[in-house]
């Protein structure tokens, strides 16, 4: 049985494809559309109305039915991540010109709702010609969340746990699995997810950039602030605003109780500026670290309550908020009586997964965990020369073995390496197929890659280090989190001064234990850097520039090249090397 997932959405679209429980193709639509959060702004916005962003749907459509050599013909069923219709949706549908504003969304159930016009704005018959529509089935949202996590889990029985921004009226969610089964146990209109963006655009960031906030927060101590109030039935925000979702009474308090002090943990983390004063973003640290001790504090009472409910020592974390590595990584550690589970996709982009696993749910009898990310685009080697050939640039052919000596050569010699190879990864995380590497043992290189990204020196990098040699590093010995690098986690105190480029300024860092039946190459690159220096660790961060999402194409990977001082492209098999000087 073929399913087609589709998380329509006004942002971080995608689209899947999946069959007896495993994943053929996944599609995001930021990597297509080469815009952070995959939306594009429609031209045709009536006046005096604001902006209307939509996610171009039929490219990811596309994309995964052109990756897996189907038609719609192919697909038995279609899953939609919402359970209100939301497609651009327009009101036009229902006699009127003007657009539904959020939340006003119709449900499939309303009598207005017109499945017949959704299916052809959905799905246009001049892109997708076919002989009939496979049947739509619409998911709640954070019922798609919730089926992401579990599904792909490998437990029979679990707890979980949904917390985003908001999705079809509920901001967090609590469920049970058994067997093939969701059972929602409770859902709240308040919104961790809001409360955290809220707090990043406070801190002078955005409200898009929570992960920045949390990369802010090991620089801060936390004032404690404990505003959030924790209840028998779960949590509740002090309310004083008119929009519950502002959050400002338990911000505003927040904020005032830090005023805005930062405590230098140490100066050569570059907490300061080349003239000695202080980065100006220091000044929120310990709002940023105050804030994220009260979202840990709500989501620990939040995992306690879905423990007692359910019994179960099992638990998986999806939504938006399931990014939050440091959350992720502290659970893990300080709950070990408790098996923890967070997807490559826990954001909205895995609604399309979760959607179409759900609906497909009956079809299969899926019991192993999810062992890799490895499910994005994939271009044919043609495709990969004939733009390699058309670029201008002077290259080489290496076959894999004088590849790998080539590169971890170059990482030797501290050069910044664009590593596009294989399959792409799917999620945020770049892990080691379009990455950018650099060698960890020098702590200049934090620095360096930070700036030619475009990315806030103070943002920390991530390492990616062989699995067998994780004990070396890390008490954590074997972690599913550090499958997808959606944990962060204490580095070894003898072992920080070996890879300073990859550890935050609180000793922790967000690994990737690279496994070499997973990823054969990545794992051969790192083993030769081992060889040549002792280290069995990369510096891994993705492979984009500032404010674009990771590269798709091999045209993507060649134009951030060209525009960038990446020093080494490596293209499937192509190297090419930026000469002295250019």
């Amino acid at each position: 049985m073929y399913v087609l997932g589709i998380n329509p959405g006004e942002h971080e679209g995608s689209a899947c494809i999946v069959k007896n429980g495993n994943i053929v193709a996944f599609s995001e639509s930021d990597r297509i559309t080469r815009k952070k959060f995959g939306t594009i702004f429609k031209n045709n916005t009536p006046i005096g109305e604001d902006p209307f962003w939509v996610v171009p749907t039929h490219l990811v459509i596309g994309q995964v039915l052109h990756e897996s050599n189907l038609t719609l013909d192919d697909i038995d069923a279609i899953a939609i991540g919402w359970e209100r219709a939301q497609l651009g949706w327009t009101a036009k549908h229902l006699g009127s010109e003007k657009r539904i504003g959020f939340g006003n969304h119709v449900t499939p159930s309303d009598e207005r709702f017109d499945l017949k016009k959704y299916e052809e704005e959905l799905l246009p018959t001049g892109l997708f010609p076919r002989k009939k529509t496979p049947s739509i089935h619409f998911v709640p949202h954070h019922l798609s969340h919730a089926a992401s996590a579990y599904y792909m889990s490998g437990f029979n029985e679990s707890a979980i746990i949904v917390a985003d921004g908001w999705g079809d009226m509920e901001g967090v969610s609590l469920f049970y699995g058994s067997g093939k089964e969701i059972e929602k146990i409770q859902s709240y209109i308040e919104s961790l997810g809001h409360f955290y963006g809220k707090a990043a655009a406070k801190a002078q960031l955005d409200t898009q950039s929570p992960g920045k906030l949390m990369g802010l927060a090991p620089y801060g101590v936390s004032c404690k602030p404990e505003i959030i109030e924790l209840t028998e039935e779960g949590f509740s925000f002090p309310y004083n605003d008119t929009n519950p979702h502002e959050h400002n009474t338990a911000l505003d308090f927040i904020f005032n109780k830090t005023k805005k002090y930062v405590n230098p943990h140490d100066p050569t983390k570059k907490l300061f500026d080349n003239e000695g004063h202080l980065l100006p973003v220091m000044h929120y640290a310990d709002f940023a670290a105050s804030v994220q001790k009260e979202f840990e504090r709500v989501l620990f009472h939040l995992a306690k309550l879905v423990k007692e409910k359910t019994g179960s020592s099992n638990l998986v974390f999806a939504g938006g908020c399931g990014q939050n590595c440091s959350f992720n990584g502290l659970f893990e550690a300080l709950q070990k009586d408790v098996n923890f589970f967070v997807p490559p996709v826990p954001q909205d982009t895995g609604v399309s997964l979760g959607a179409a696993l759900y609906v497909e749910r009956n079809e299969h009898e899926r019991t192993k965990r999810m062992e890799h990310a490895y499910y994005g685009y994939n271009p044919a080697e043609e495709e990969i020369s004939r733009v390699v050939h058309k670029s201008g640039l002077g290259f080489k052919f290496l076959e894999d073995k004088k590849l790998i000596e080539k590169i971890s050569q170059c990482l030797v010699d501290q050069k910044i390496v664009g590593w596009y190879n294989g399959r792409a990864e799917i999620g945020a995380r770049a892990l080691g197929a379009r990455s950018l590497l650099m060698d960890p043992r020098n702590v200049e290189n934090w620095h360096r890659m930070n700036e030619v990204k475009g990315r806030e020196i103070w943002r920390p990098l991530a390492p990616s280090i062989l699995k067998e040699h994780v004990a070396d590093f890390f008490d954590v010995v074997d972690s599913p989190l550090a499958d997808f690098m959606v944990g962060a986690f204490q580095v070894k105190e003898e072992a920080q001064s070996i890879i300073p480029a990859c550890v935050h300024v609180d000793g922790s860092a967000r690994p990737q234990f690279v496994n070499k039946e997973t990823n054969p190459l990545y794992h051969a690159l790192i083993s030769s850097f081992y060889e040549k220096t002792g280290v069995p660790v990369v510096m891994n961060t993705s492979f984009n520039l500032a404010d674009e999402p990771i590269v798709h194409t091999p045209q993507d990977a060649i134009l951030s090249f060209i525009r960038s001082d990446i020093d080494v492209l490596v293209l499937g098999n192509y190297f090419i090397e930026k000469k002295a000087g250019k």
